[in-house]
């Protein structure tokens, strides 16, 4: 009940796109380096209006995903897939523990005194 009463809820975990997975795992081993090039080149040249650099680091991570192997990318599409396995897990454990709150001043009474008799430390 004390959830439903509150923004505190965290919300439900998304799986990234491959791409984003991709580039948080390997910026900084594959992708910065083309990226710095091609950024550099960008820079220099005399085109307006210049591309923004965010769009020059996706375009760069695309083509270096497109080019991986399908055996890498079958690979890490199951890395990425079970890191949000965990995050959903842990976003359900969270969830779990706000709903047992306590949601009534007896109830955080009963819950506080349930917790001094364990010694915890925290209360004390």
């Amino acid at each position: 009940m004390f959830a439903d009463l509150t923004d505190a809820i965290p919300k439900v975990p998304r799986r990234m796109r491959i791409t984003q997975f991709y580039s948080k795992r390997y910026y900084d081993s594959r992708i910065k380096p083309v990226f710095n090039t091609e950024w550099a080149l960008v820079s220099a040249s005399s085109v307006q209006p210049k591309p923004s650099r965010i769009n020059i680091q996706n375009a760069v991570t695309n083509r270096l995903w497109d080019a991986e192997p399908s055996s890498f990318k079958t690979w890490l599409e199951g890395q990425r897939d079970a890191e949000h396995a965990r995050e959903l897990e842990e976003h359900q454990r969270v969830v779990k523990e706000m709903e047992a709150a306590p949601n009534t001043p007896d109830a955080y009474h009963t819950y506080g005194v349930f917790l001094s008799f364990h010694d915890w430390g925290f209360l004390t």
